[in-house]
């Protein structure tokens, strides 16, 4: 019969704890990319289920809030609230999908009306036009909210944002 020497079974019991710590480590790391994998899903879902309404629908507006803006801003609320509890999270990442949603939309109208192209075929949010957009010297556009430029100040606007870059 073989001897195992007291050195012996503490070396191999070392090498069994450090084994299992690793095997934890792995396994810590597997959940983390997992609810990150679950994350981007459920961020994907929101702005997939918000594009698929916009489309179907037409961009629907509920008293003049567009809906993938308001539905991903109410989900941000009732995260924070915790009316879903421990799935909370779930909820902001949806919200943050609709938000993406939202915002393509926004920057689609954007891009579109920064090029010259026309924009009755985009389903534009009520105001694709950002507020922050910086204004050219020598522009006649009285309204800088964003709100009422002409095809060929926003033309110009482009123009003078590429020469500038």
């Amino acid at each position: 019969m073989a001897q195992v020497t007291k050195s012996q079974m503490a070396t191999f019991y070392d090498k069994t704890k450090r084994l299992a710590e690793r095997a934890k480590s792995l396994r810590e790391k597997a959940e983390s990319s997992m609810e990150q994998v679950v994350a981007t899903m459920e961020v994907a879902a929101g702005a997939f289920g918000m594009g698929v309404l916009n489309g179907r629908l037409g961009g629907v507006e509920i008293a003049g809030v567009p809906l993938d803006l308001g539905a991903g801003v109410l989900s941000h609320v009732l995260g924070h609230l915790g009316v879903a509890g421990k799935a909370s999270t779930h909820v902001h990442n949806l919200g943050n999908g609709m938000l993406a949603s939202y915002m393509t939309r926004l920057g689609l109208g954007v891009g579109k009306r920064m090029e010259g192209a026309p924009t009755r075929d985009v389903d534009l949010p009520h105001d694709a036009t950002p507020a922050s957009y910086r204004i050219p010297a020598g522009s006649t556009a009285t309204n800088v909210s964003g709100a009422g430029f002409s095809d060929a100040e926003i033309a110009a606007m482009a123009s003078a944002e590429r020469r500038a870059a």
